[in-house]
């Protein structure tokens, strides 16, 4: 049995093994967030689990304070760190200012989409 992938026939047993292969890979993920010894360690793992979760997402940071900075600063990224980062420093600020999460569209990116939201602990913004 065979389904259509554009031109190409794909067998339903490499769709099988796509699906057990992803499956095993959601089980890592989950073994090595459970297991994480620092936060960053955490951190890390909870991006890596749903990163690739949430539908056309290219990228995210978690940040927390650095007391000797007093800004924010990311102690975890997805996939991996890059200057595009920087572009999320807008939602990140609003988030901040506003104290509340923000869904912001870009100018210069169509259908992209920021998203921002503030970890409150008390009256303390904890992390982004």
């Amino acid at each position: 049995m065979t389904e259509e992938n554009g031109d190409r026939p794909v067998s339903a047993t490499a769709t099988m093994s796509a699906e057990a292969s992803s499956e095993q890979s959601g089980r890592l993920r989950w073994d090595a967030f459970v297991s994480a010894q620092t936060t960053e360690e955490k951190c890390s793992a909870w991006l890596e689990l749903i990163g690739g979760r949430i539908p056309r997402a290219t990228a995210a940071a978690i940040l927390v304070e650095s007391p000797e900075a007093r800004t924010f600063v990311p102690v975890a990224v997805w996939p991996e760190a890059s200057s595009s980062l920087a572009r999320l420093s807008g939602a990140v600020e609003r988030a901040i200012r506003e104290r509340s999460g923000v869904a912001q569209a870009t100018t210069d990116q169509d259908g992209i989409v920021h998203v921002a939201y503030p970890l409150i602990l008390g009256h303390r913004i904890d992390g982004i």
